[in-house]
């Protein structure tokens, strides 16, 4: 009796806080873990939904444990690479947690008890272009690099895309690490944006504080510092980089504009260490790796067919919306080639990529149009595969056949999403190999659709949507 009697106590204090418009670190901790289990969780079978949320029965996050730094006691050094030039270094910082994906909180709605007793929120869909934005702003503002004595590198590293060796070396770098890349996390949180938009209604009562609510997708970071250090002139670069370890659906409560627009982040002091080591990993970029480019055999698939190349479109119109440019070609790195076969030189190198060669948004205009580029296909299937997701923009499915006939498959979709010219998708590579086993064969498959248009009568456009299936074997000594 007197434990539930202390049960009720503590639930009527927890609900008196909240019901006031304050804060308490006893009752919002952890609220990555504390907003899954309390928040509605979106239906899969639905794409709009309304749940129904008592405030005064809800955890929040608000100004006193959003953006909260957890960061490890000294800087945990990753990797460390070098080419002739340049070292390497890849460092991990720790986490920021409760990090909302909109960072500009354009999300909150605001509670006055004189114009609304009840409201609805939409959660926003983002892209991944918008969701890199955001959390590159947030670990830029958290993260303070101090050089000390050291002179700064300029110019060639001074942002974090204006070199293709250092996308390279930090690429390298980081799949030595990581299974799944940065980018990755940031087009699976949109995918998860997207596929968990549900509408809330929030009801207020007498108890309600006055304010701005929101809820929207939140996530954990994880931060990274890159560090460059010039052989010759012992000058160093630092970029900062993040990756969504966890995201779900949080709700949120500022008492006050200003608690958010004038938000404070908390702040890390990253030092470059002292007589960083010359790395004994010696590092080729794929500049100079020996490369092996080439074009897929291309095939139109009628729309409703599921990118099965025996059955085309009956329009020859809609057959040529292809005609005379290519999307992509495949890389192949660390073989040789010898006559119609592949022999692998370097295992360790060895890799295959989808590098794309036109700007996907902005492809060449075919048979009339005044605007090709590619589509978001709902299509979820592959004919003649496994493949059983949506395909969205672009897809890619290989399968590797070893010697002993077994087999291994890879797929991913919405592969060419914001993709430009230059833009590199990785099909497969050694790490993710039975290294115990001979390759004999690799079947790479991508498809995409393509979305052709034009003003037609009364200047009202016009829309043909293709489906195109590439492919190409690699067979191996």
């Amino acid at each position: 009796m007197k434990k539930i009697l202390v049960m009720l106590i503590v639930l009527i204090i927890c609900f008196s806080l909240v019901a006031c418009g304050e804060s308490s670190n006893d009752n919002i901790t952890n609220t990555n873990e504390e907003t899954i289990s309390n928040s509605p969780q979106p239906k899969e079978d639905a794409d709009e939904k309304t749940n129904v949320a008592e405030i005064d029965k809800k955890l929040f996050l608000g100004s006193s444990n959003v953006r909260k730094l957890e960061s490890v006691a000294s800087p945990e050094m990753l990797s460390a690479i070098k080419d002739d030039d340049y070292c390497y270094y890849l460092f991990y910082l720790g986490k920021i947690v409760n990090v909302p994906i909109d960072s500009d909180f354009s999300f909150l709605k605001q509670y006055s008890k004189k114009a609304n007793s009840s409201f609805e929120i939409t959660t926003a869909e983002y892209t991944s272009e918008e969701i890199s934005s955001s959390t590159e702003q947030t670990v830029s503002e958290t993260v303070n690099t101090s050089y000390g004595h050291k002179a700064q590198i300029t110019g060639k590293f001074g942002s974090k895309y204006n070199n293709i060796t250092l996308t390279y070396a930090f690429n390298y770098s980081w799949s030595k690490n990581n299974t799944e890349s940065i980018t990755e996390s940031f087009s699976n949180t949109s995918k998860y944006s997207k596929e968990n938009k549900v509408t809330t209604r929030l009801e207020f009562n007498e108890n309600s504080p006055e304010g701005f609510y929101g809820y929207g997708v939140t996530a954990v970071l994880k931060m990274y510092a890159f560090v460059v250090r010039d052989i010759k002139t012992d000058a160093y670069s630092v970029i900062t980089y993040s990756e969504i370890d966890k995201k779900w659906m949080g709700f949120y409560y500022f008492a006050e504009q200003s608690d958010f627009i004038n938000y404070e982040y908390e702040t890390l002091k990253f030092e470059i260490p002292d007589n960083l080591p010359i790395p004994d990993e010696t590092y080729e970029s794929p500049d100079s790796w020996e490369s092996i480019s080439l074009t897929m055999e291309w095939y139109n698939c009628n729309d409703g067919d599921k990118y099965n190349k025996n059955i085309p479109e009956e329009s020859a119109t809609w057959r040529s919306r292809h005609d005379g440019f290519e999307l992509g070609e495949l890389v192949l790195y660390g073989c040789k080639q010898i006559g119609n076969n592949y022999k692998i030189l370097n295992e360790k190198d060895f890799s295959i990529k989808w590098k794309v060669i036109q700007d996907v948004e902005d492809l060449p205009k075919v048979g009339g149009s005044s605007k090709t580029e590619i589509a978001f296909d709902d299509c979820k299937t592959i004919h003649g595969t496994d493949f059983n997701e949506k395909i969205d923009e672009g897809a890619y499915w290989v399968r590797v056949t070893y010697s002993d006939d077994t087999q291994q498959t890879f797929k991913r979709a919405n592969i060419m999403e914001n993709a430009m010219p230059g833009t590199f998708v990785e099909l497969c590579n050694s790490s993710w190999l039975n290294s115990n086993k001979k390759i004999k064969r690799i079947d790479c498959i991508i498809v995409y659709e393509l979305d052709s248009g034009g003003p037609g009568f009364l200047g009202i456009w016009w829309h043909d949507r293709t489906n195109w299936r590439l492919e190409y074997t690699y067979n191996f000594n």
